[in-house]
């Protein structure tokens, strides 16, 4: 039963994706002003009075995240970082925390100075080159935090249905269209595949369009309570995008807004 809203997500064209959100990242310190800073493999974390922030000594080296070392190298091990300080949570979106940020190549989308102390959180975008993951998430953010924030209804009364996906990329190595029903956490990533396509091995654009007819329609949905996630996945790296595509709905089972 419930009543269902409908929710889409697009994104389309270029190189570097703009709507792949990985992670997301919140300031809830006391100062008036936190702010990112991502360039290439550093990100930099600054916090106090509004254009006059200073690296937060609290969190990494004085405030700087070097995403190479081999602790410091994949989502879930800069989230663990940024989640030690008080003043910063962040969580996961469409990314696992296995998810390399960096290797050999940066994997995560540059980002000049931005604030972070907004409701919905800063978002971290997945490079639509070098990644060996792109994705979006259908059913919201799913942790107490950004749904109290943002007025939505408790994660725990919600499931995501899938609706229509297309992907047009160029590859290296096999690559995946893969759906799964996750739970997210800001200790840990959770994921039961509920889809894969067949594996995909040369390096010209595949276009998943018509996969839609088999997989869409409401036929693949989260477990209550957890996101579906929607990612093409490359065992080598993804080499560029020209269009992905996911449209779905989330349904709401009576659940009460937090």
């Amino acid at each position: 039963m419930g009543k269902e809203t409908i929710k889409g997500e697009s994104w389309s064209a270029g190189t570097s994706l703009d709507s792949s959100v990985a992670a997301r990242i919140w300031y809830i310190g006391a100062e008036a002003s936190g702010t990112v800073t991502i360039a290439s493999s550093v990100m930099t974390l600054q916090h106090g009075d509004l254009a006059s922030e200073a690296v937060d000594t609290t969190v990494g080296s004085s405030g700087v995240l070097t995403m190479t070392g081999a602790t410091l190298d994949t989502l879930g091990e800069v989230m663990d970082e940024v989640n030690s300080s008080p003043n910063w949570f962040m969580e996961l979106e469409a990314g696992f925390y296995g998810d390399y940020v960096y290797s050999t190549n940066h994997r995560i989308v540059d980002k000049s100075e931005t604030q972070a102390k907004v409701t919905a959180g800063l978002p971290i975008y997945f490079a639509g080159t070098y990644s060996d993951a792109i994705g979006f998430s259908i059913g919201g953010r799913s942790l107490f935090r950004s749904c109290k924030a943002s007025g939505r209804i408790s994660p725990a009364a919600v499931k995501g249905l899938l609706g229509y996906v297309e992907a047009n990329v160029t590859l290296t190595g096999n690559t995946y269209l893969k759906v799964y029903s996750a739970t997210q956490t800001e200790t840990s990533s959770t994921a039961k595949l509920l889809y894969s396509s067949a594996g995909m091995t040369d390096s010209t654009a595949v276009t998943l369009g018509s996969t839609a007819a088999a997989i869409g329609n409401g036929v693949l949905e989260s477990d209550i309570g957890e996101r579906l996630i929607v990612r093409v996945e490359a065992a080598t790296s993804i080499d560029g995008v020209a269009a992905m595509n996911v449209f779905g709905s989330i349904k709401d089972y009576g659940g009460q807004r937090i």
